[in-house]
């Protein structure tokens, strides 16, 4: 697998992404490759800062950087708010680095190139790092859904849902790059993230990263054929969902996490596991404290003990659901802070998705689907201080933000 860089800038980036997907046990590590970043970044700055369009990213994502600090004044519990902070800063610096490197759409090939050495690295880490017994446990291991046992992740620093979507991610950058050279070897990078995705037994990294593939070839193919798309794709879901549920083998892996879920639906054939109740009740609790405060919120972070302490939930523990995590910590003001850059960046992709070249489709396709992925995720997890998640977010919107005015300005 070749490594393309091709500034300092690329380089400096591909040791940050490697860093956060494989090398979170090693957190000096991590800091060095953040590091390197700033330094790139103050030089780039210091350059040409000037001529790189950033206002809207300034804005925006910084008004949320300020308002979750100032946000510590009325938490509750100032010392979890300054630890968001932290990261929420250090994103703010990494996202403003992304959009002075995708200084052009042609710059956005050069980023999503150096996706595919870091998914190997991580490959490798999690093979060497995970010991036999534990992969024992996950491929043998029956535990009941709301279990963290059995599960891929832990040996390299990830919760298994966040390596799932991890997962998710490289594999649909793989795919456009499939899309681009026709080698082979990005299916197979693409095949081992699926039974990686698996062997986290996270219901909505599986989901995910279906459904951005299945995306990626809808919004690239040309159409007269996306009906076809669409029901190849129906058909080949309905096959998956039949064997993760009636196969042994996948259903001791995952198949039970599914069956549990689908009890939502269908509770007169399926019991609705532990697991889904949970996230309901934090769900109930996250929307009594955002009604409590609805404009600023409690305190960036704060939601957890708010949950705690006065709605009743088990243990402090994300909302698994960002829009009601932000909604709770700082109000609907810091939550369209947050979003709006989504959701205008979306806005625009779809306008641009129809008056594309088939080349600049195929890059398109990749960043409106995979912010399209965000927006709905965020639903069923925390992401804000999710650092690859964000790197991701950054990406698409810097990537359609350049696209789009490049072609406002023709």
């Amino acid at each position: 697998m070749k490594i393309h860089i091709k500034s300092k800038d690329i380089l400096a980036f591909q040791i940050l992404l490697t860093a956060f997907v494989a090398l979170s046990n090693f957190k000096p590590v991590l800091y060095i490759a953040q590091l390197i970043c700033l330094v790139i970044l103050f030089q780039k700055v210091v350059k040409n800062g000037y001529r790189v369009k950033c206002k809207e990213y300034c804005i925006f994502f910084g008004s949320f950087t300020i308002w979750s600090f100032l946000s510590i004044g009325w938490a509750a519990v100032p010392d979890y708010s300054l630890v968001a902070c932290k990261s929420i800063i250090q994103a703010f610096f990494i996202g403003l680095i992304i959009m002075m490197i995708i200084s052009s759409p042609e710059k956005i090939d050069d980023m999503l190139r150096t996706f595919p050495f870091a998914n190997i690295v991580m490959i490798v880490c999690l093979v060497i790092e995970t010991k036999p017994s534990e992969w024992a446990s996950i491929v043998h291991g029956t535990y009941t859904v709301a279990s963290a046992e059995g599960r891929l992740g832990y040996s390299i620093g990830l919760f298994p849902n966040s390596l799932g979507e991890i997962c998710a991610v490289f594999s649909t950058v793989l795919y456009y790059l499939y899309i681009k050279e026709k080698e082979k070897k990005y299916l197979a990078l693409i095949l081992l993230d699926f039974v990686i995705v698996l062997l986290t037994k996270s219901r909505t990294s599986l989901f995910f990263m279906l459904f951005c593939l299945i995306g990626v070839i809808f919004f690239y193919a040309k159409k007269a054929g996306k009906v076809k798309v669409i029901l190849i794709s129906l058909c080949s879901c309905v096959v998956l969902l039949w064997a993760v549920l009636n196969i042994p083998a996948l259903y001791e892996v995952i198949g039970f996490r599914v069956e549990g879920l689908i009890g939502v639906f269908n509770s007169s054939k399926y019991v609705t596991d532990d697991s889904t109740l949970g996230r309901m009740k934090l769900l109930r609790a996250g929307i009594k404290i955002f009604e409590s405060s609805p404009l600023i919120g409690v305190g960036i972070n704060n939601y957890g003990y708010y949950a705690y302490n006065y709605g009743g939930i088990w243990t402090i523990v994300p909302a698994h659901n960002n829009y009601i995590e932000l909604l709770a910590d700082i109000g609907i003001i810091g939550t369209l802070f947050y979003y709006i850059l989504i959701y205008v960046s979306l806005f625009r992709g779809m306008r641009m998705i129809k008056r594309t070249n088939q080349e600049q489709r195929a890059v398109l396709s990749v960043l409106l689907i995979l912010l399209i992925y965000r927006a709905i995720a965020d639903f069923f997890g925390v992401s804000y201080l999710e650092d690859f998640l964000q790197v991701m977010n950054f990406i698409c919107i810097a990537g359609i933000t350049r696209m789009y005015y490049k072609r406002k300005s023709r």
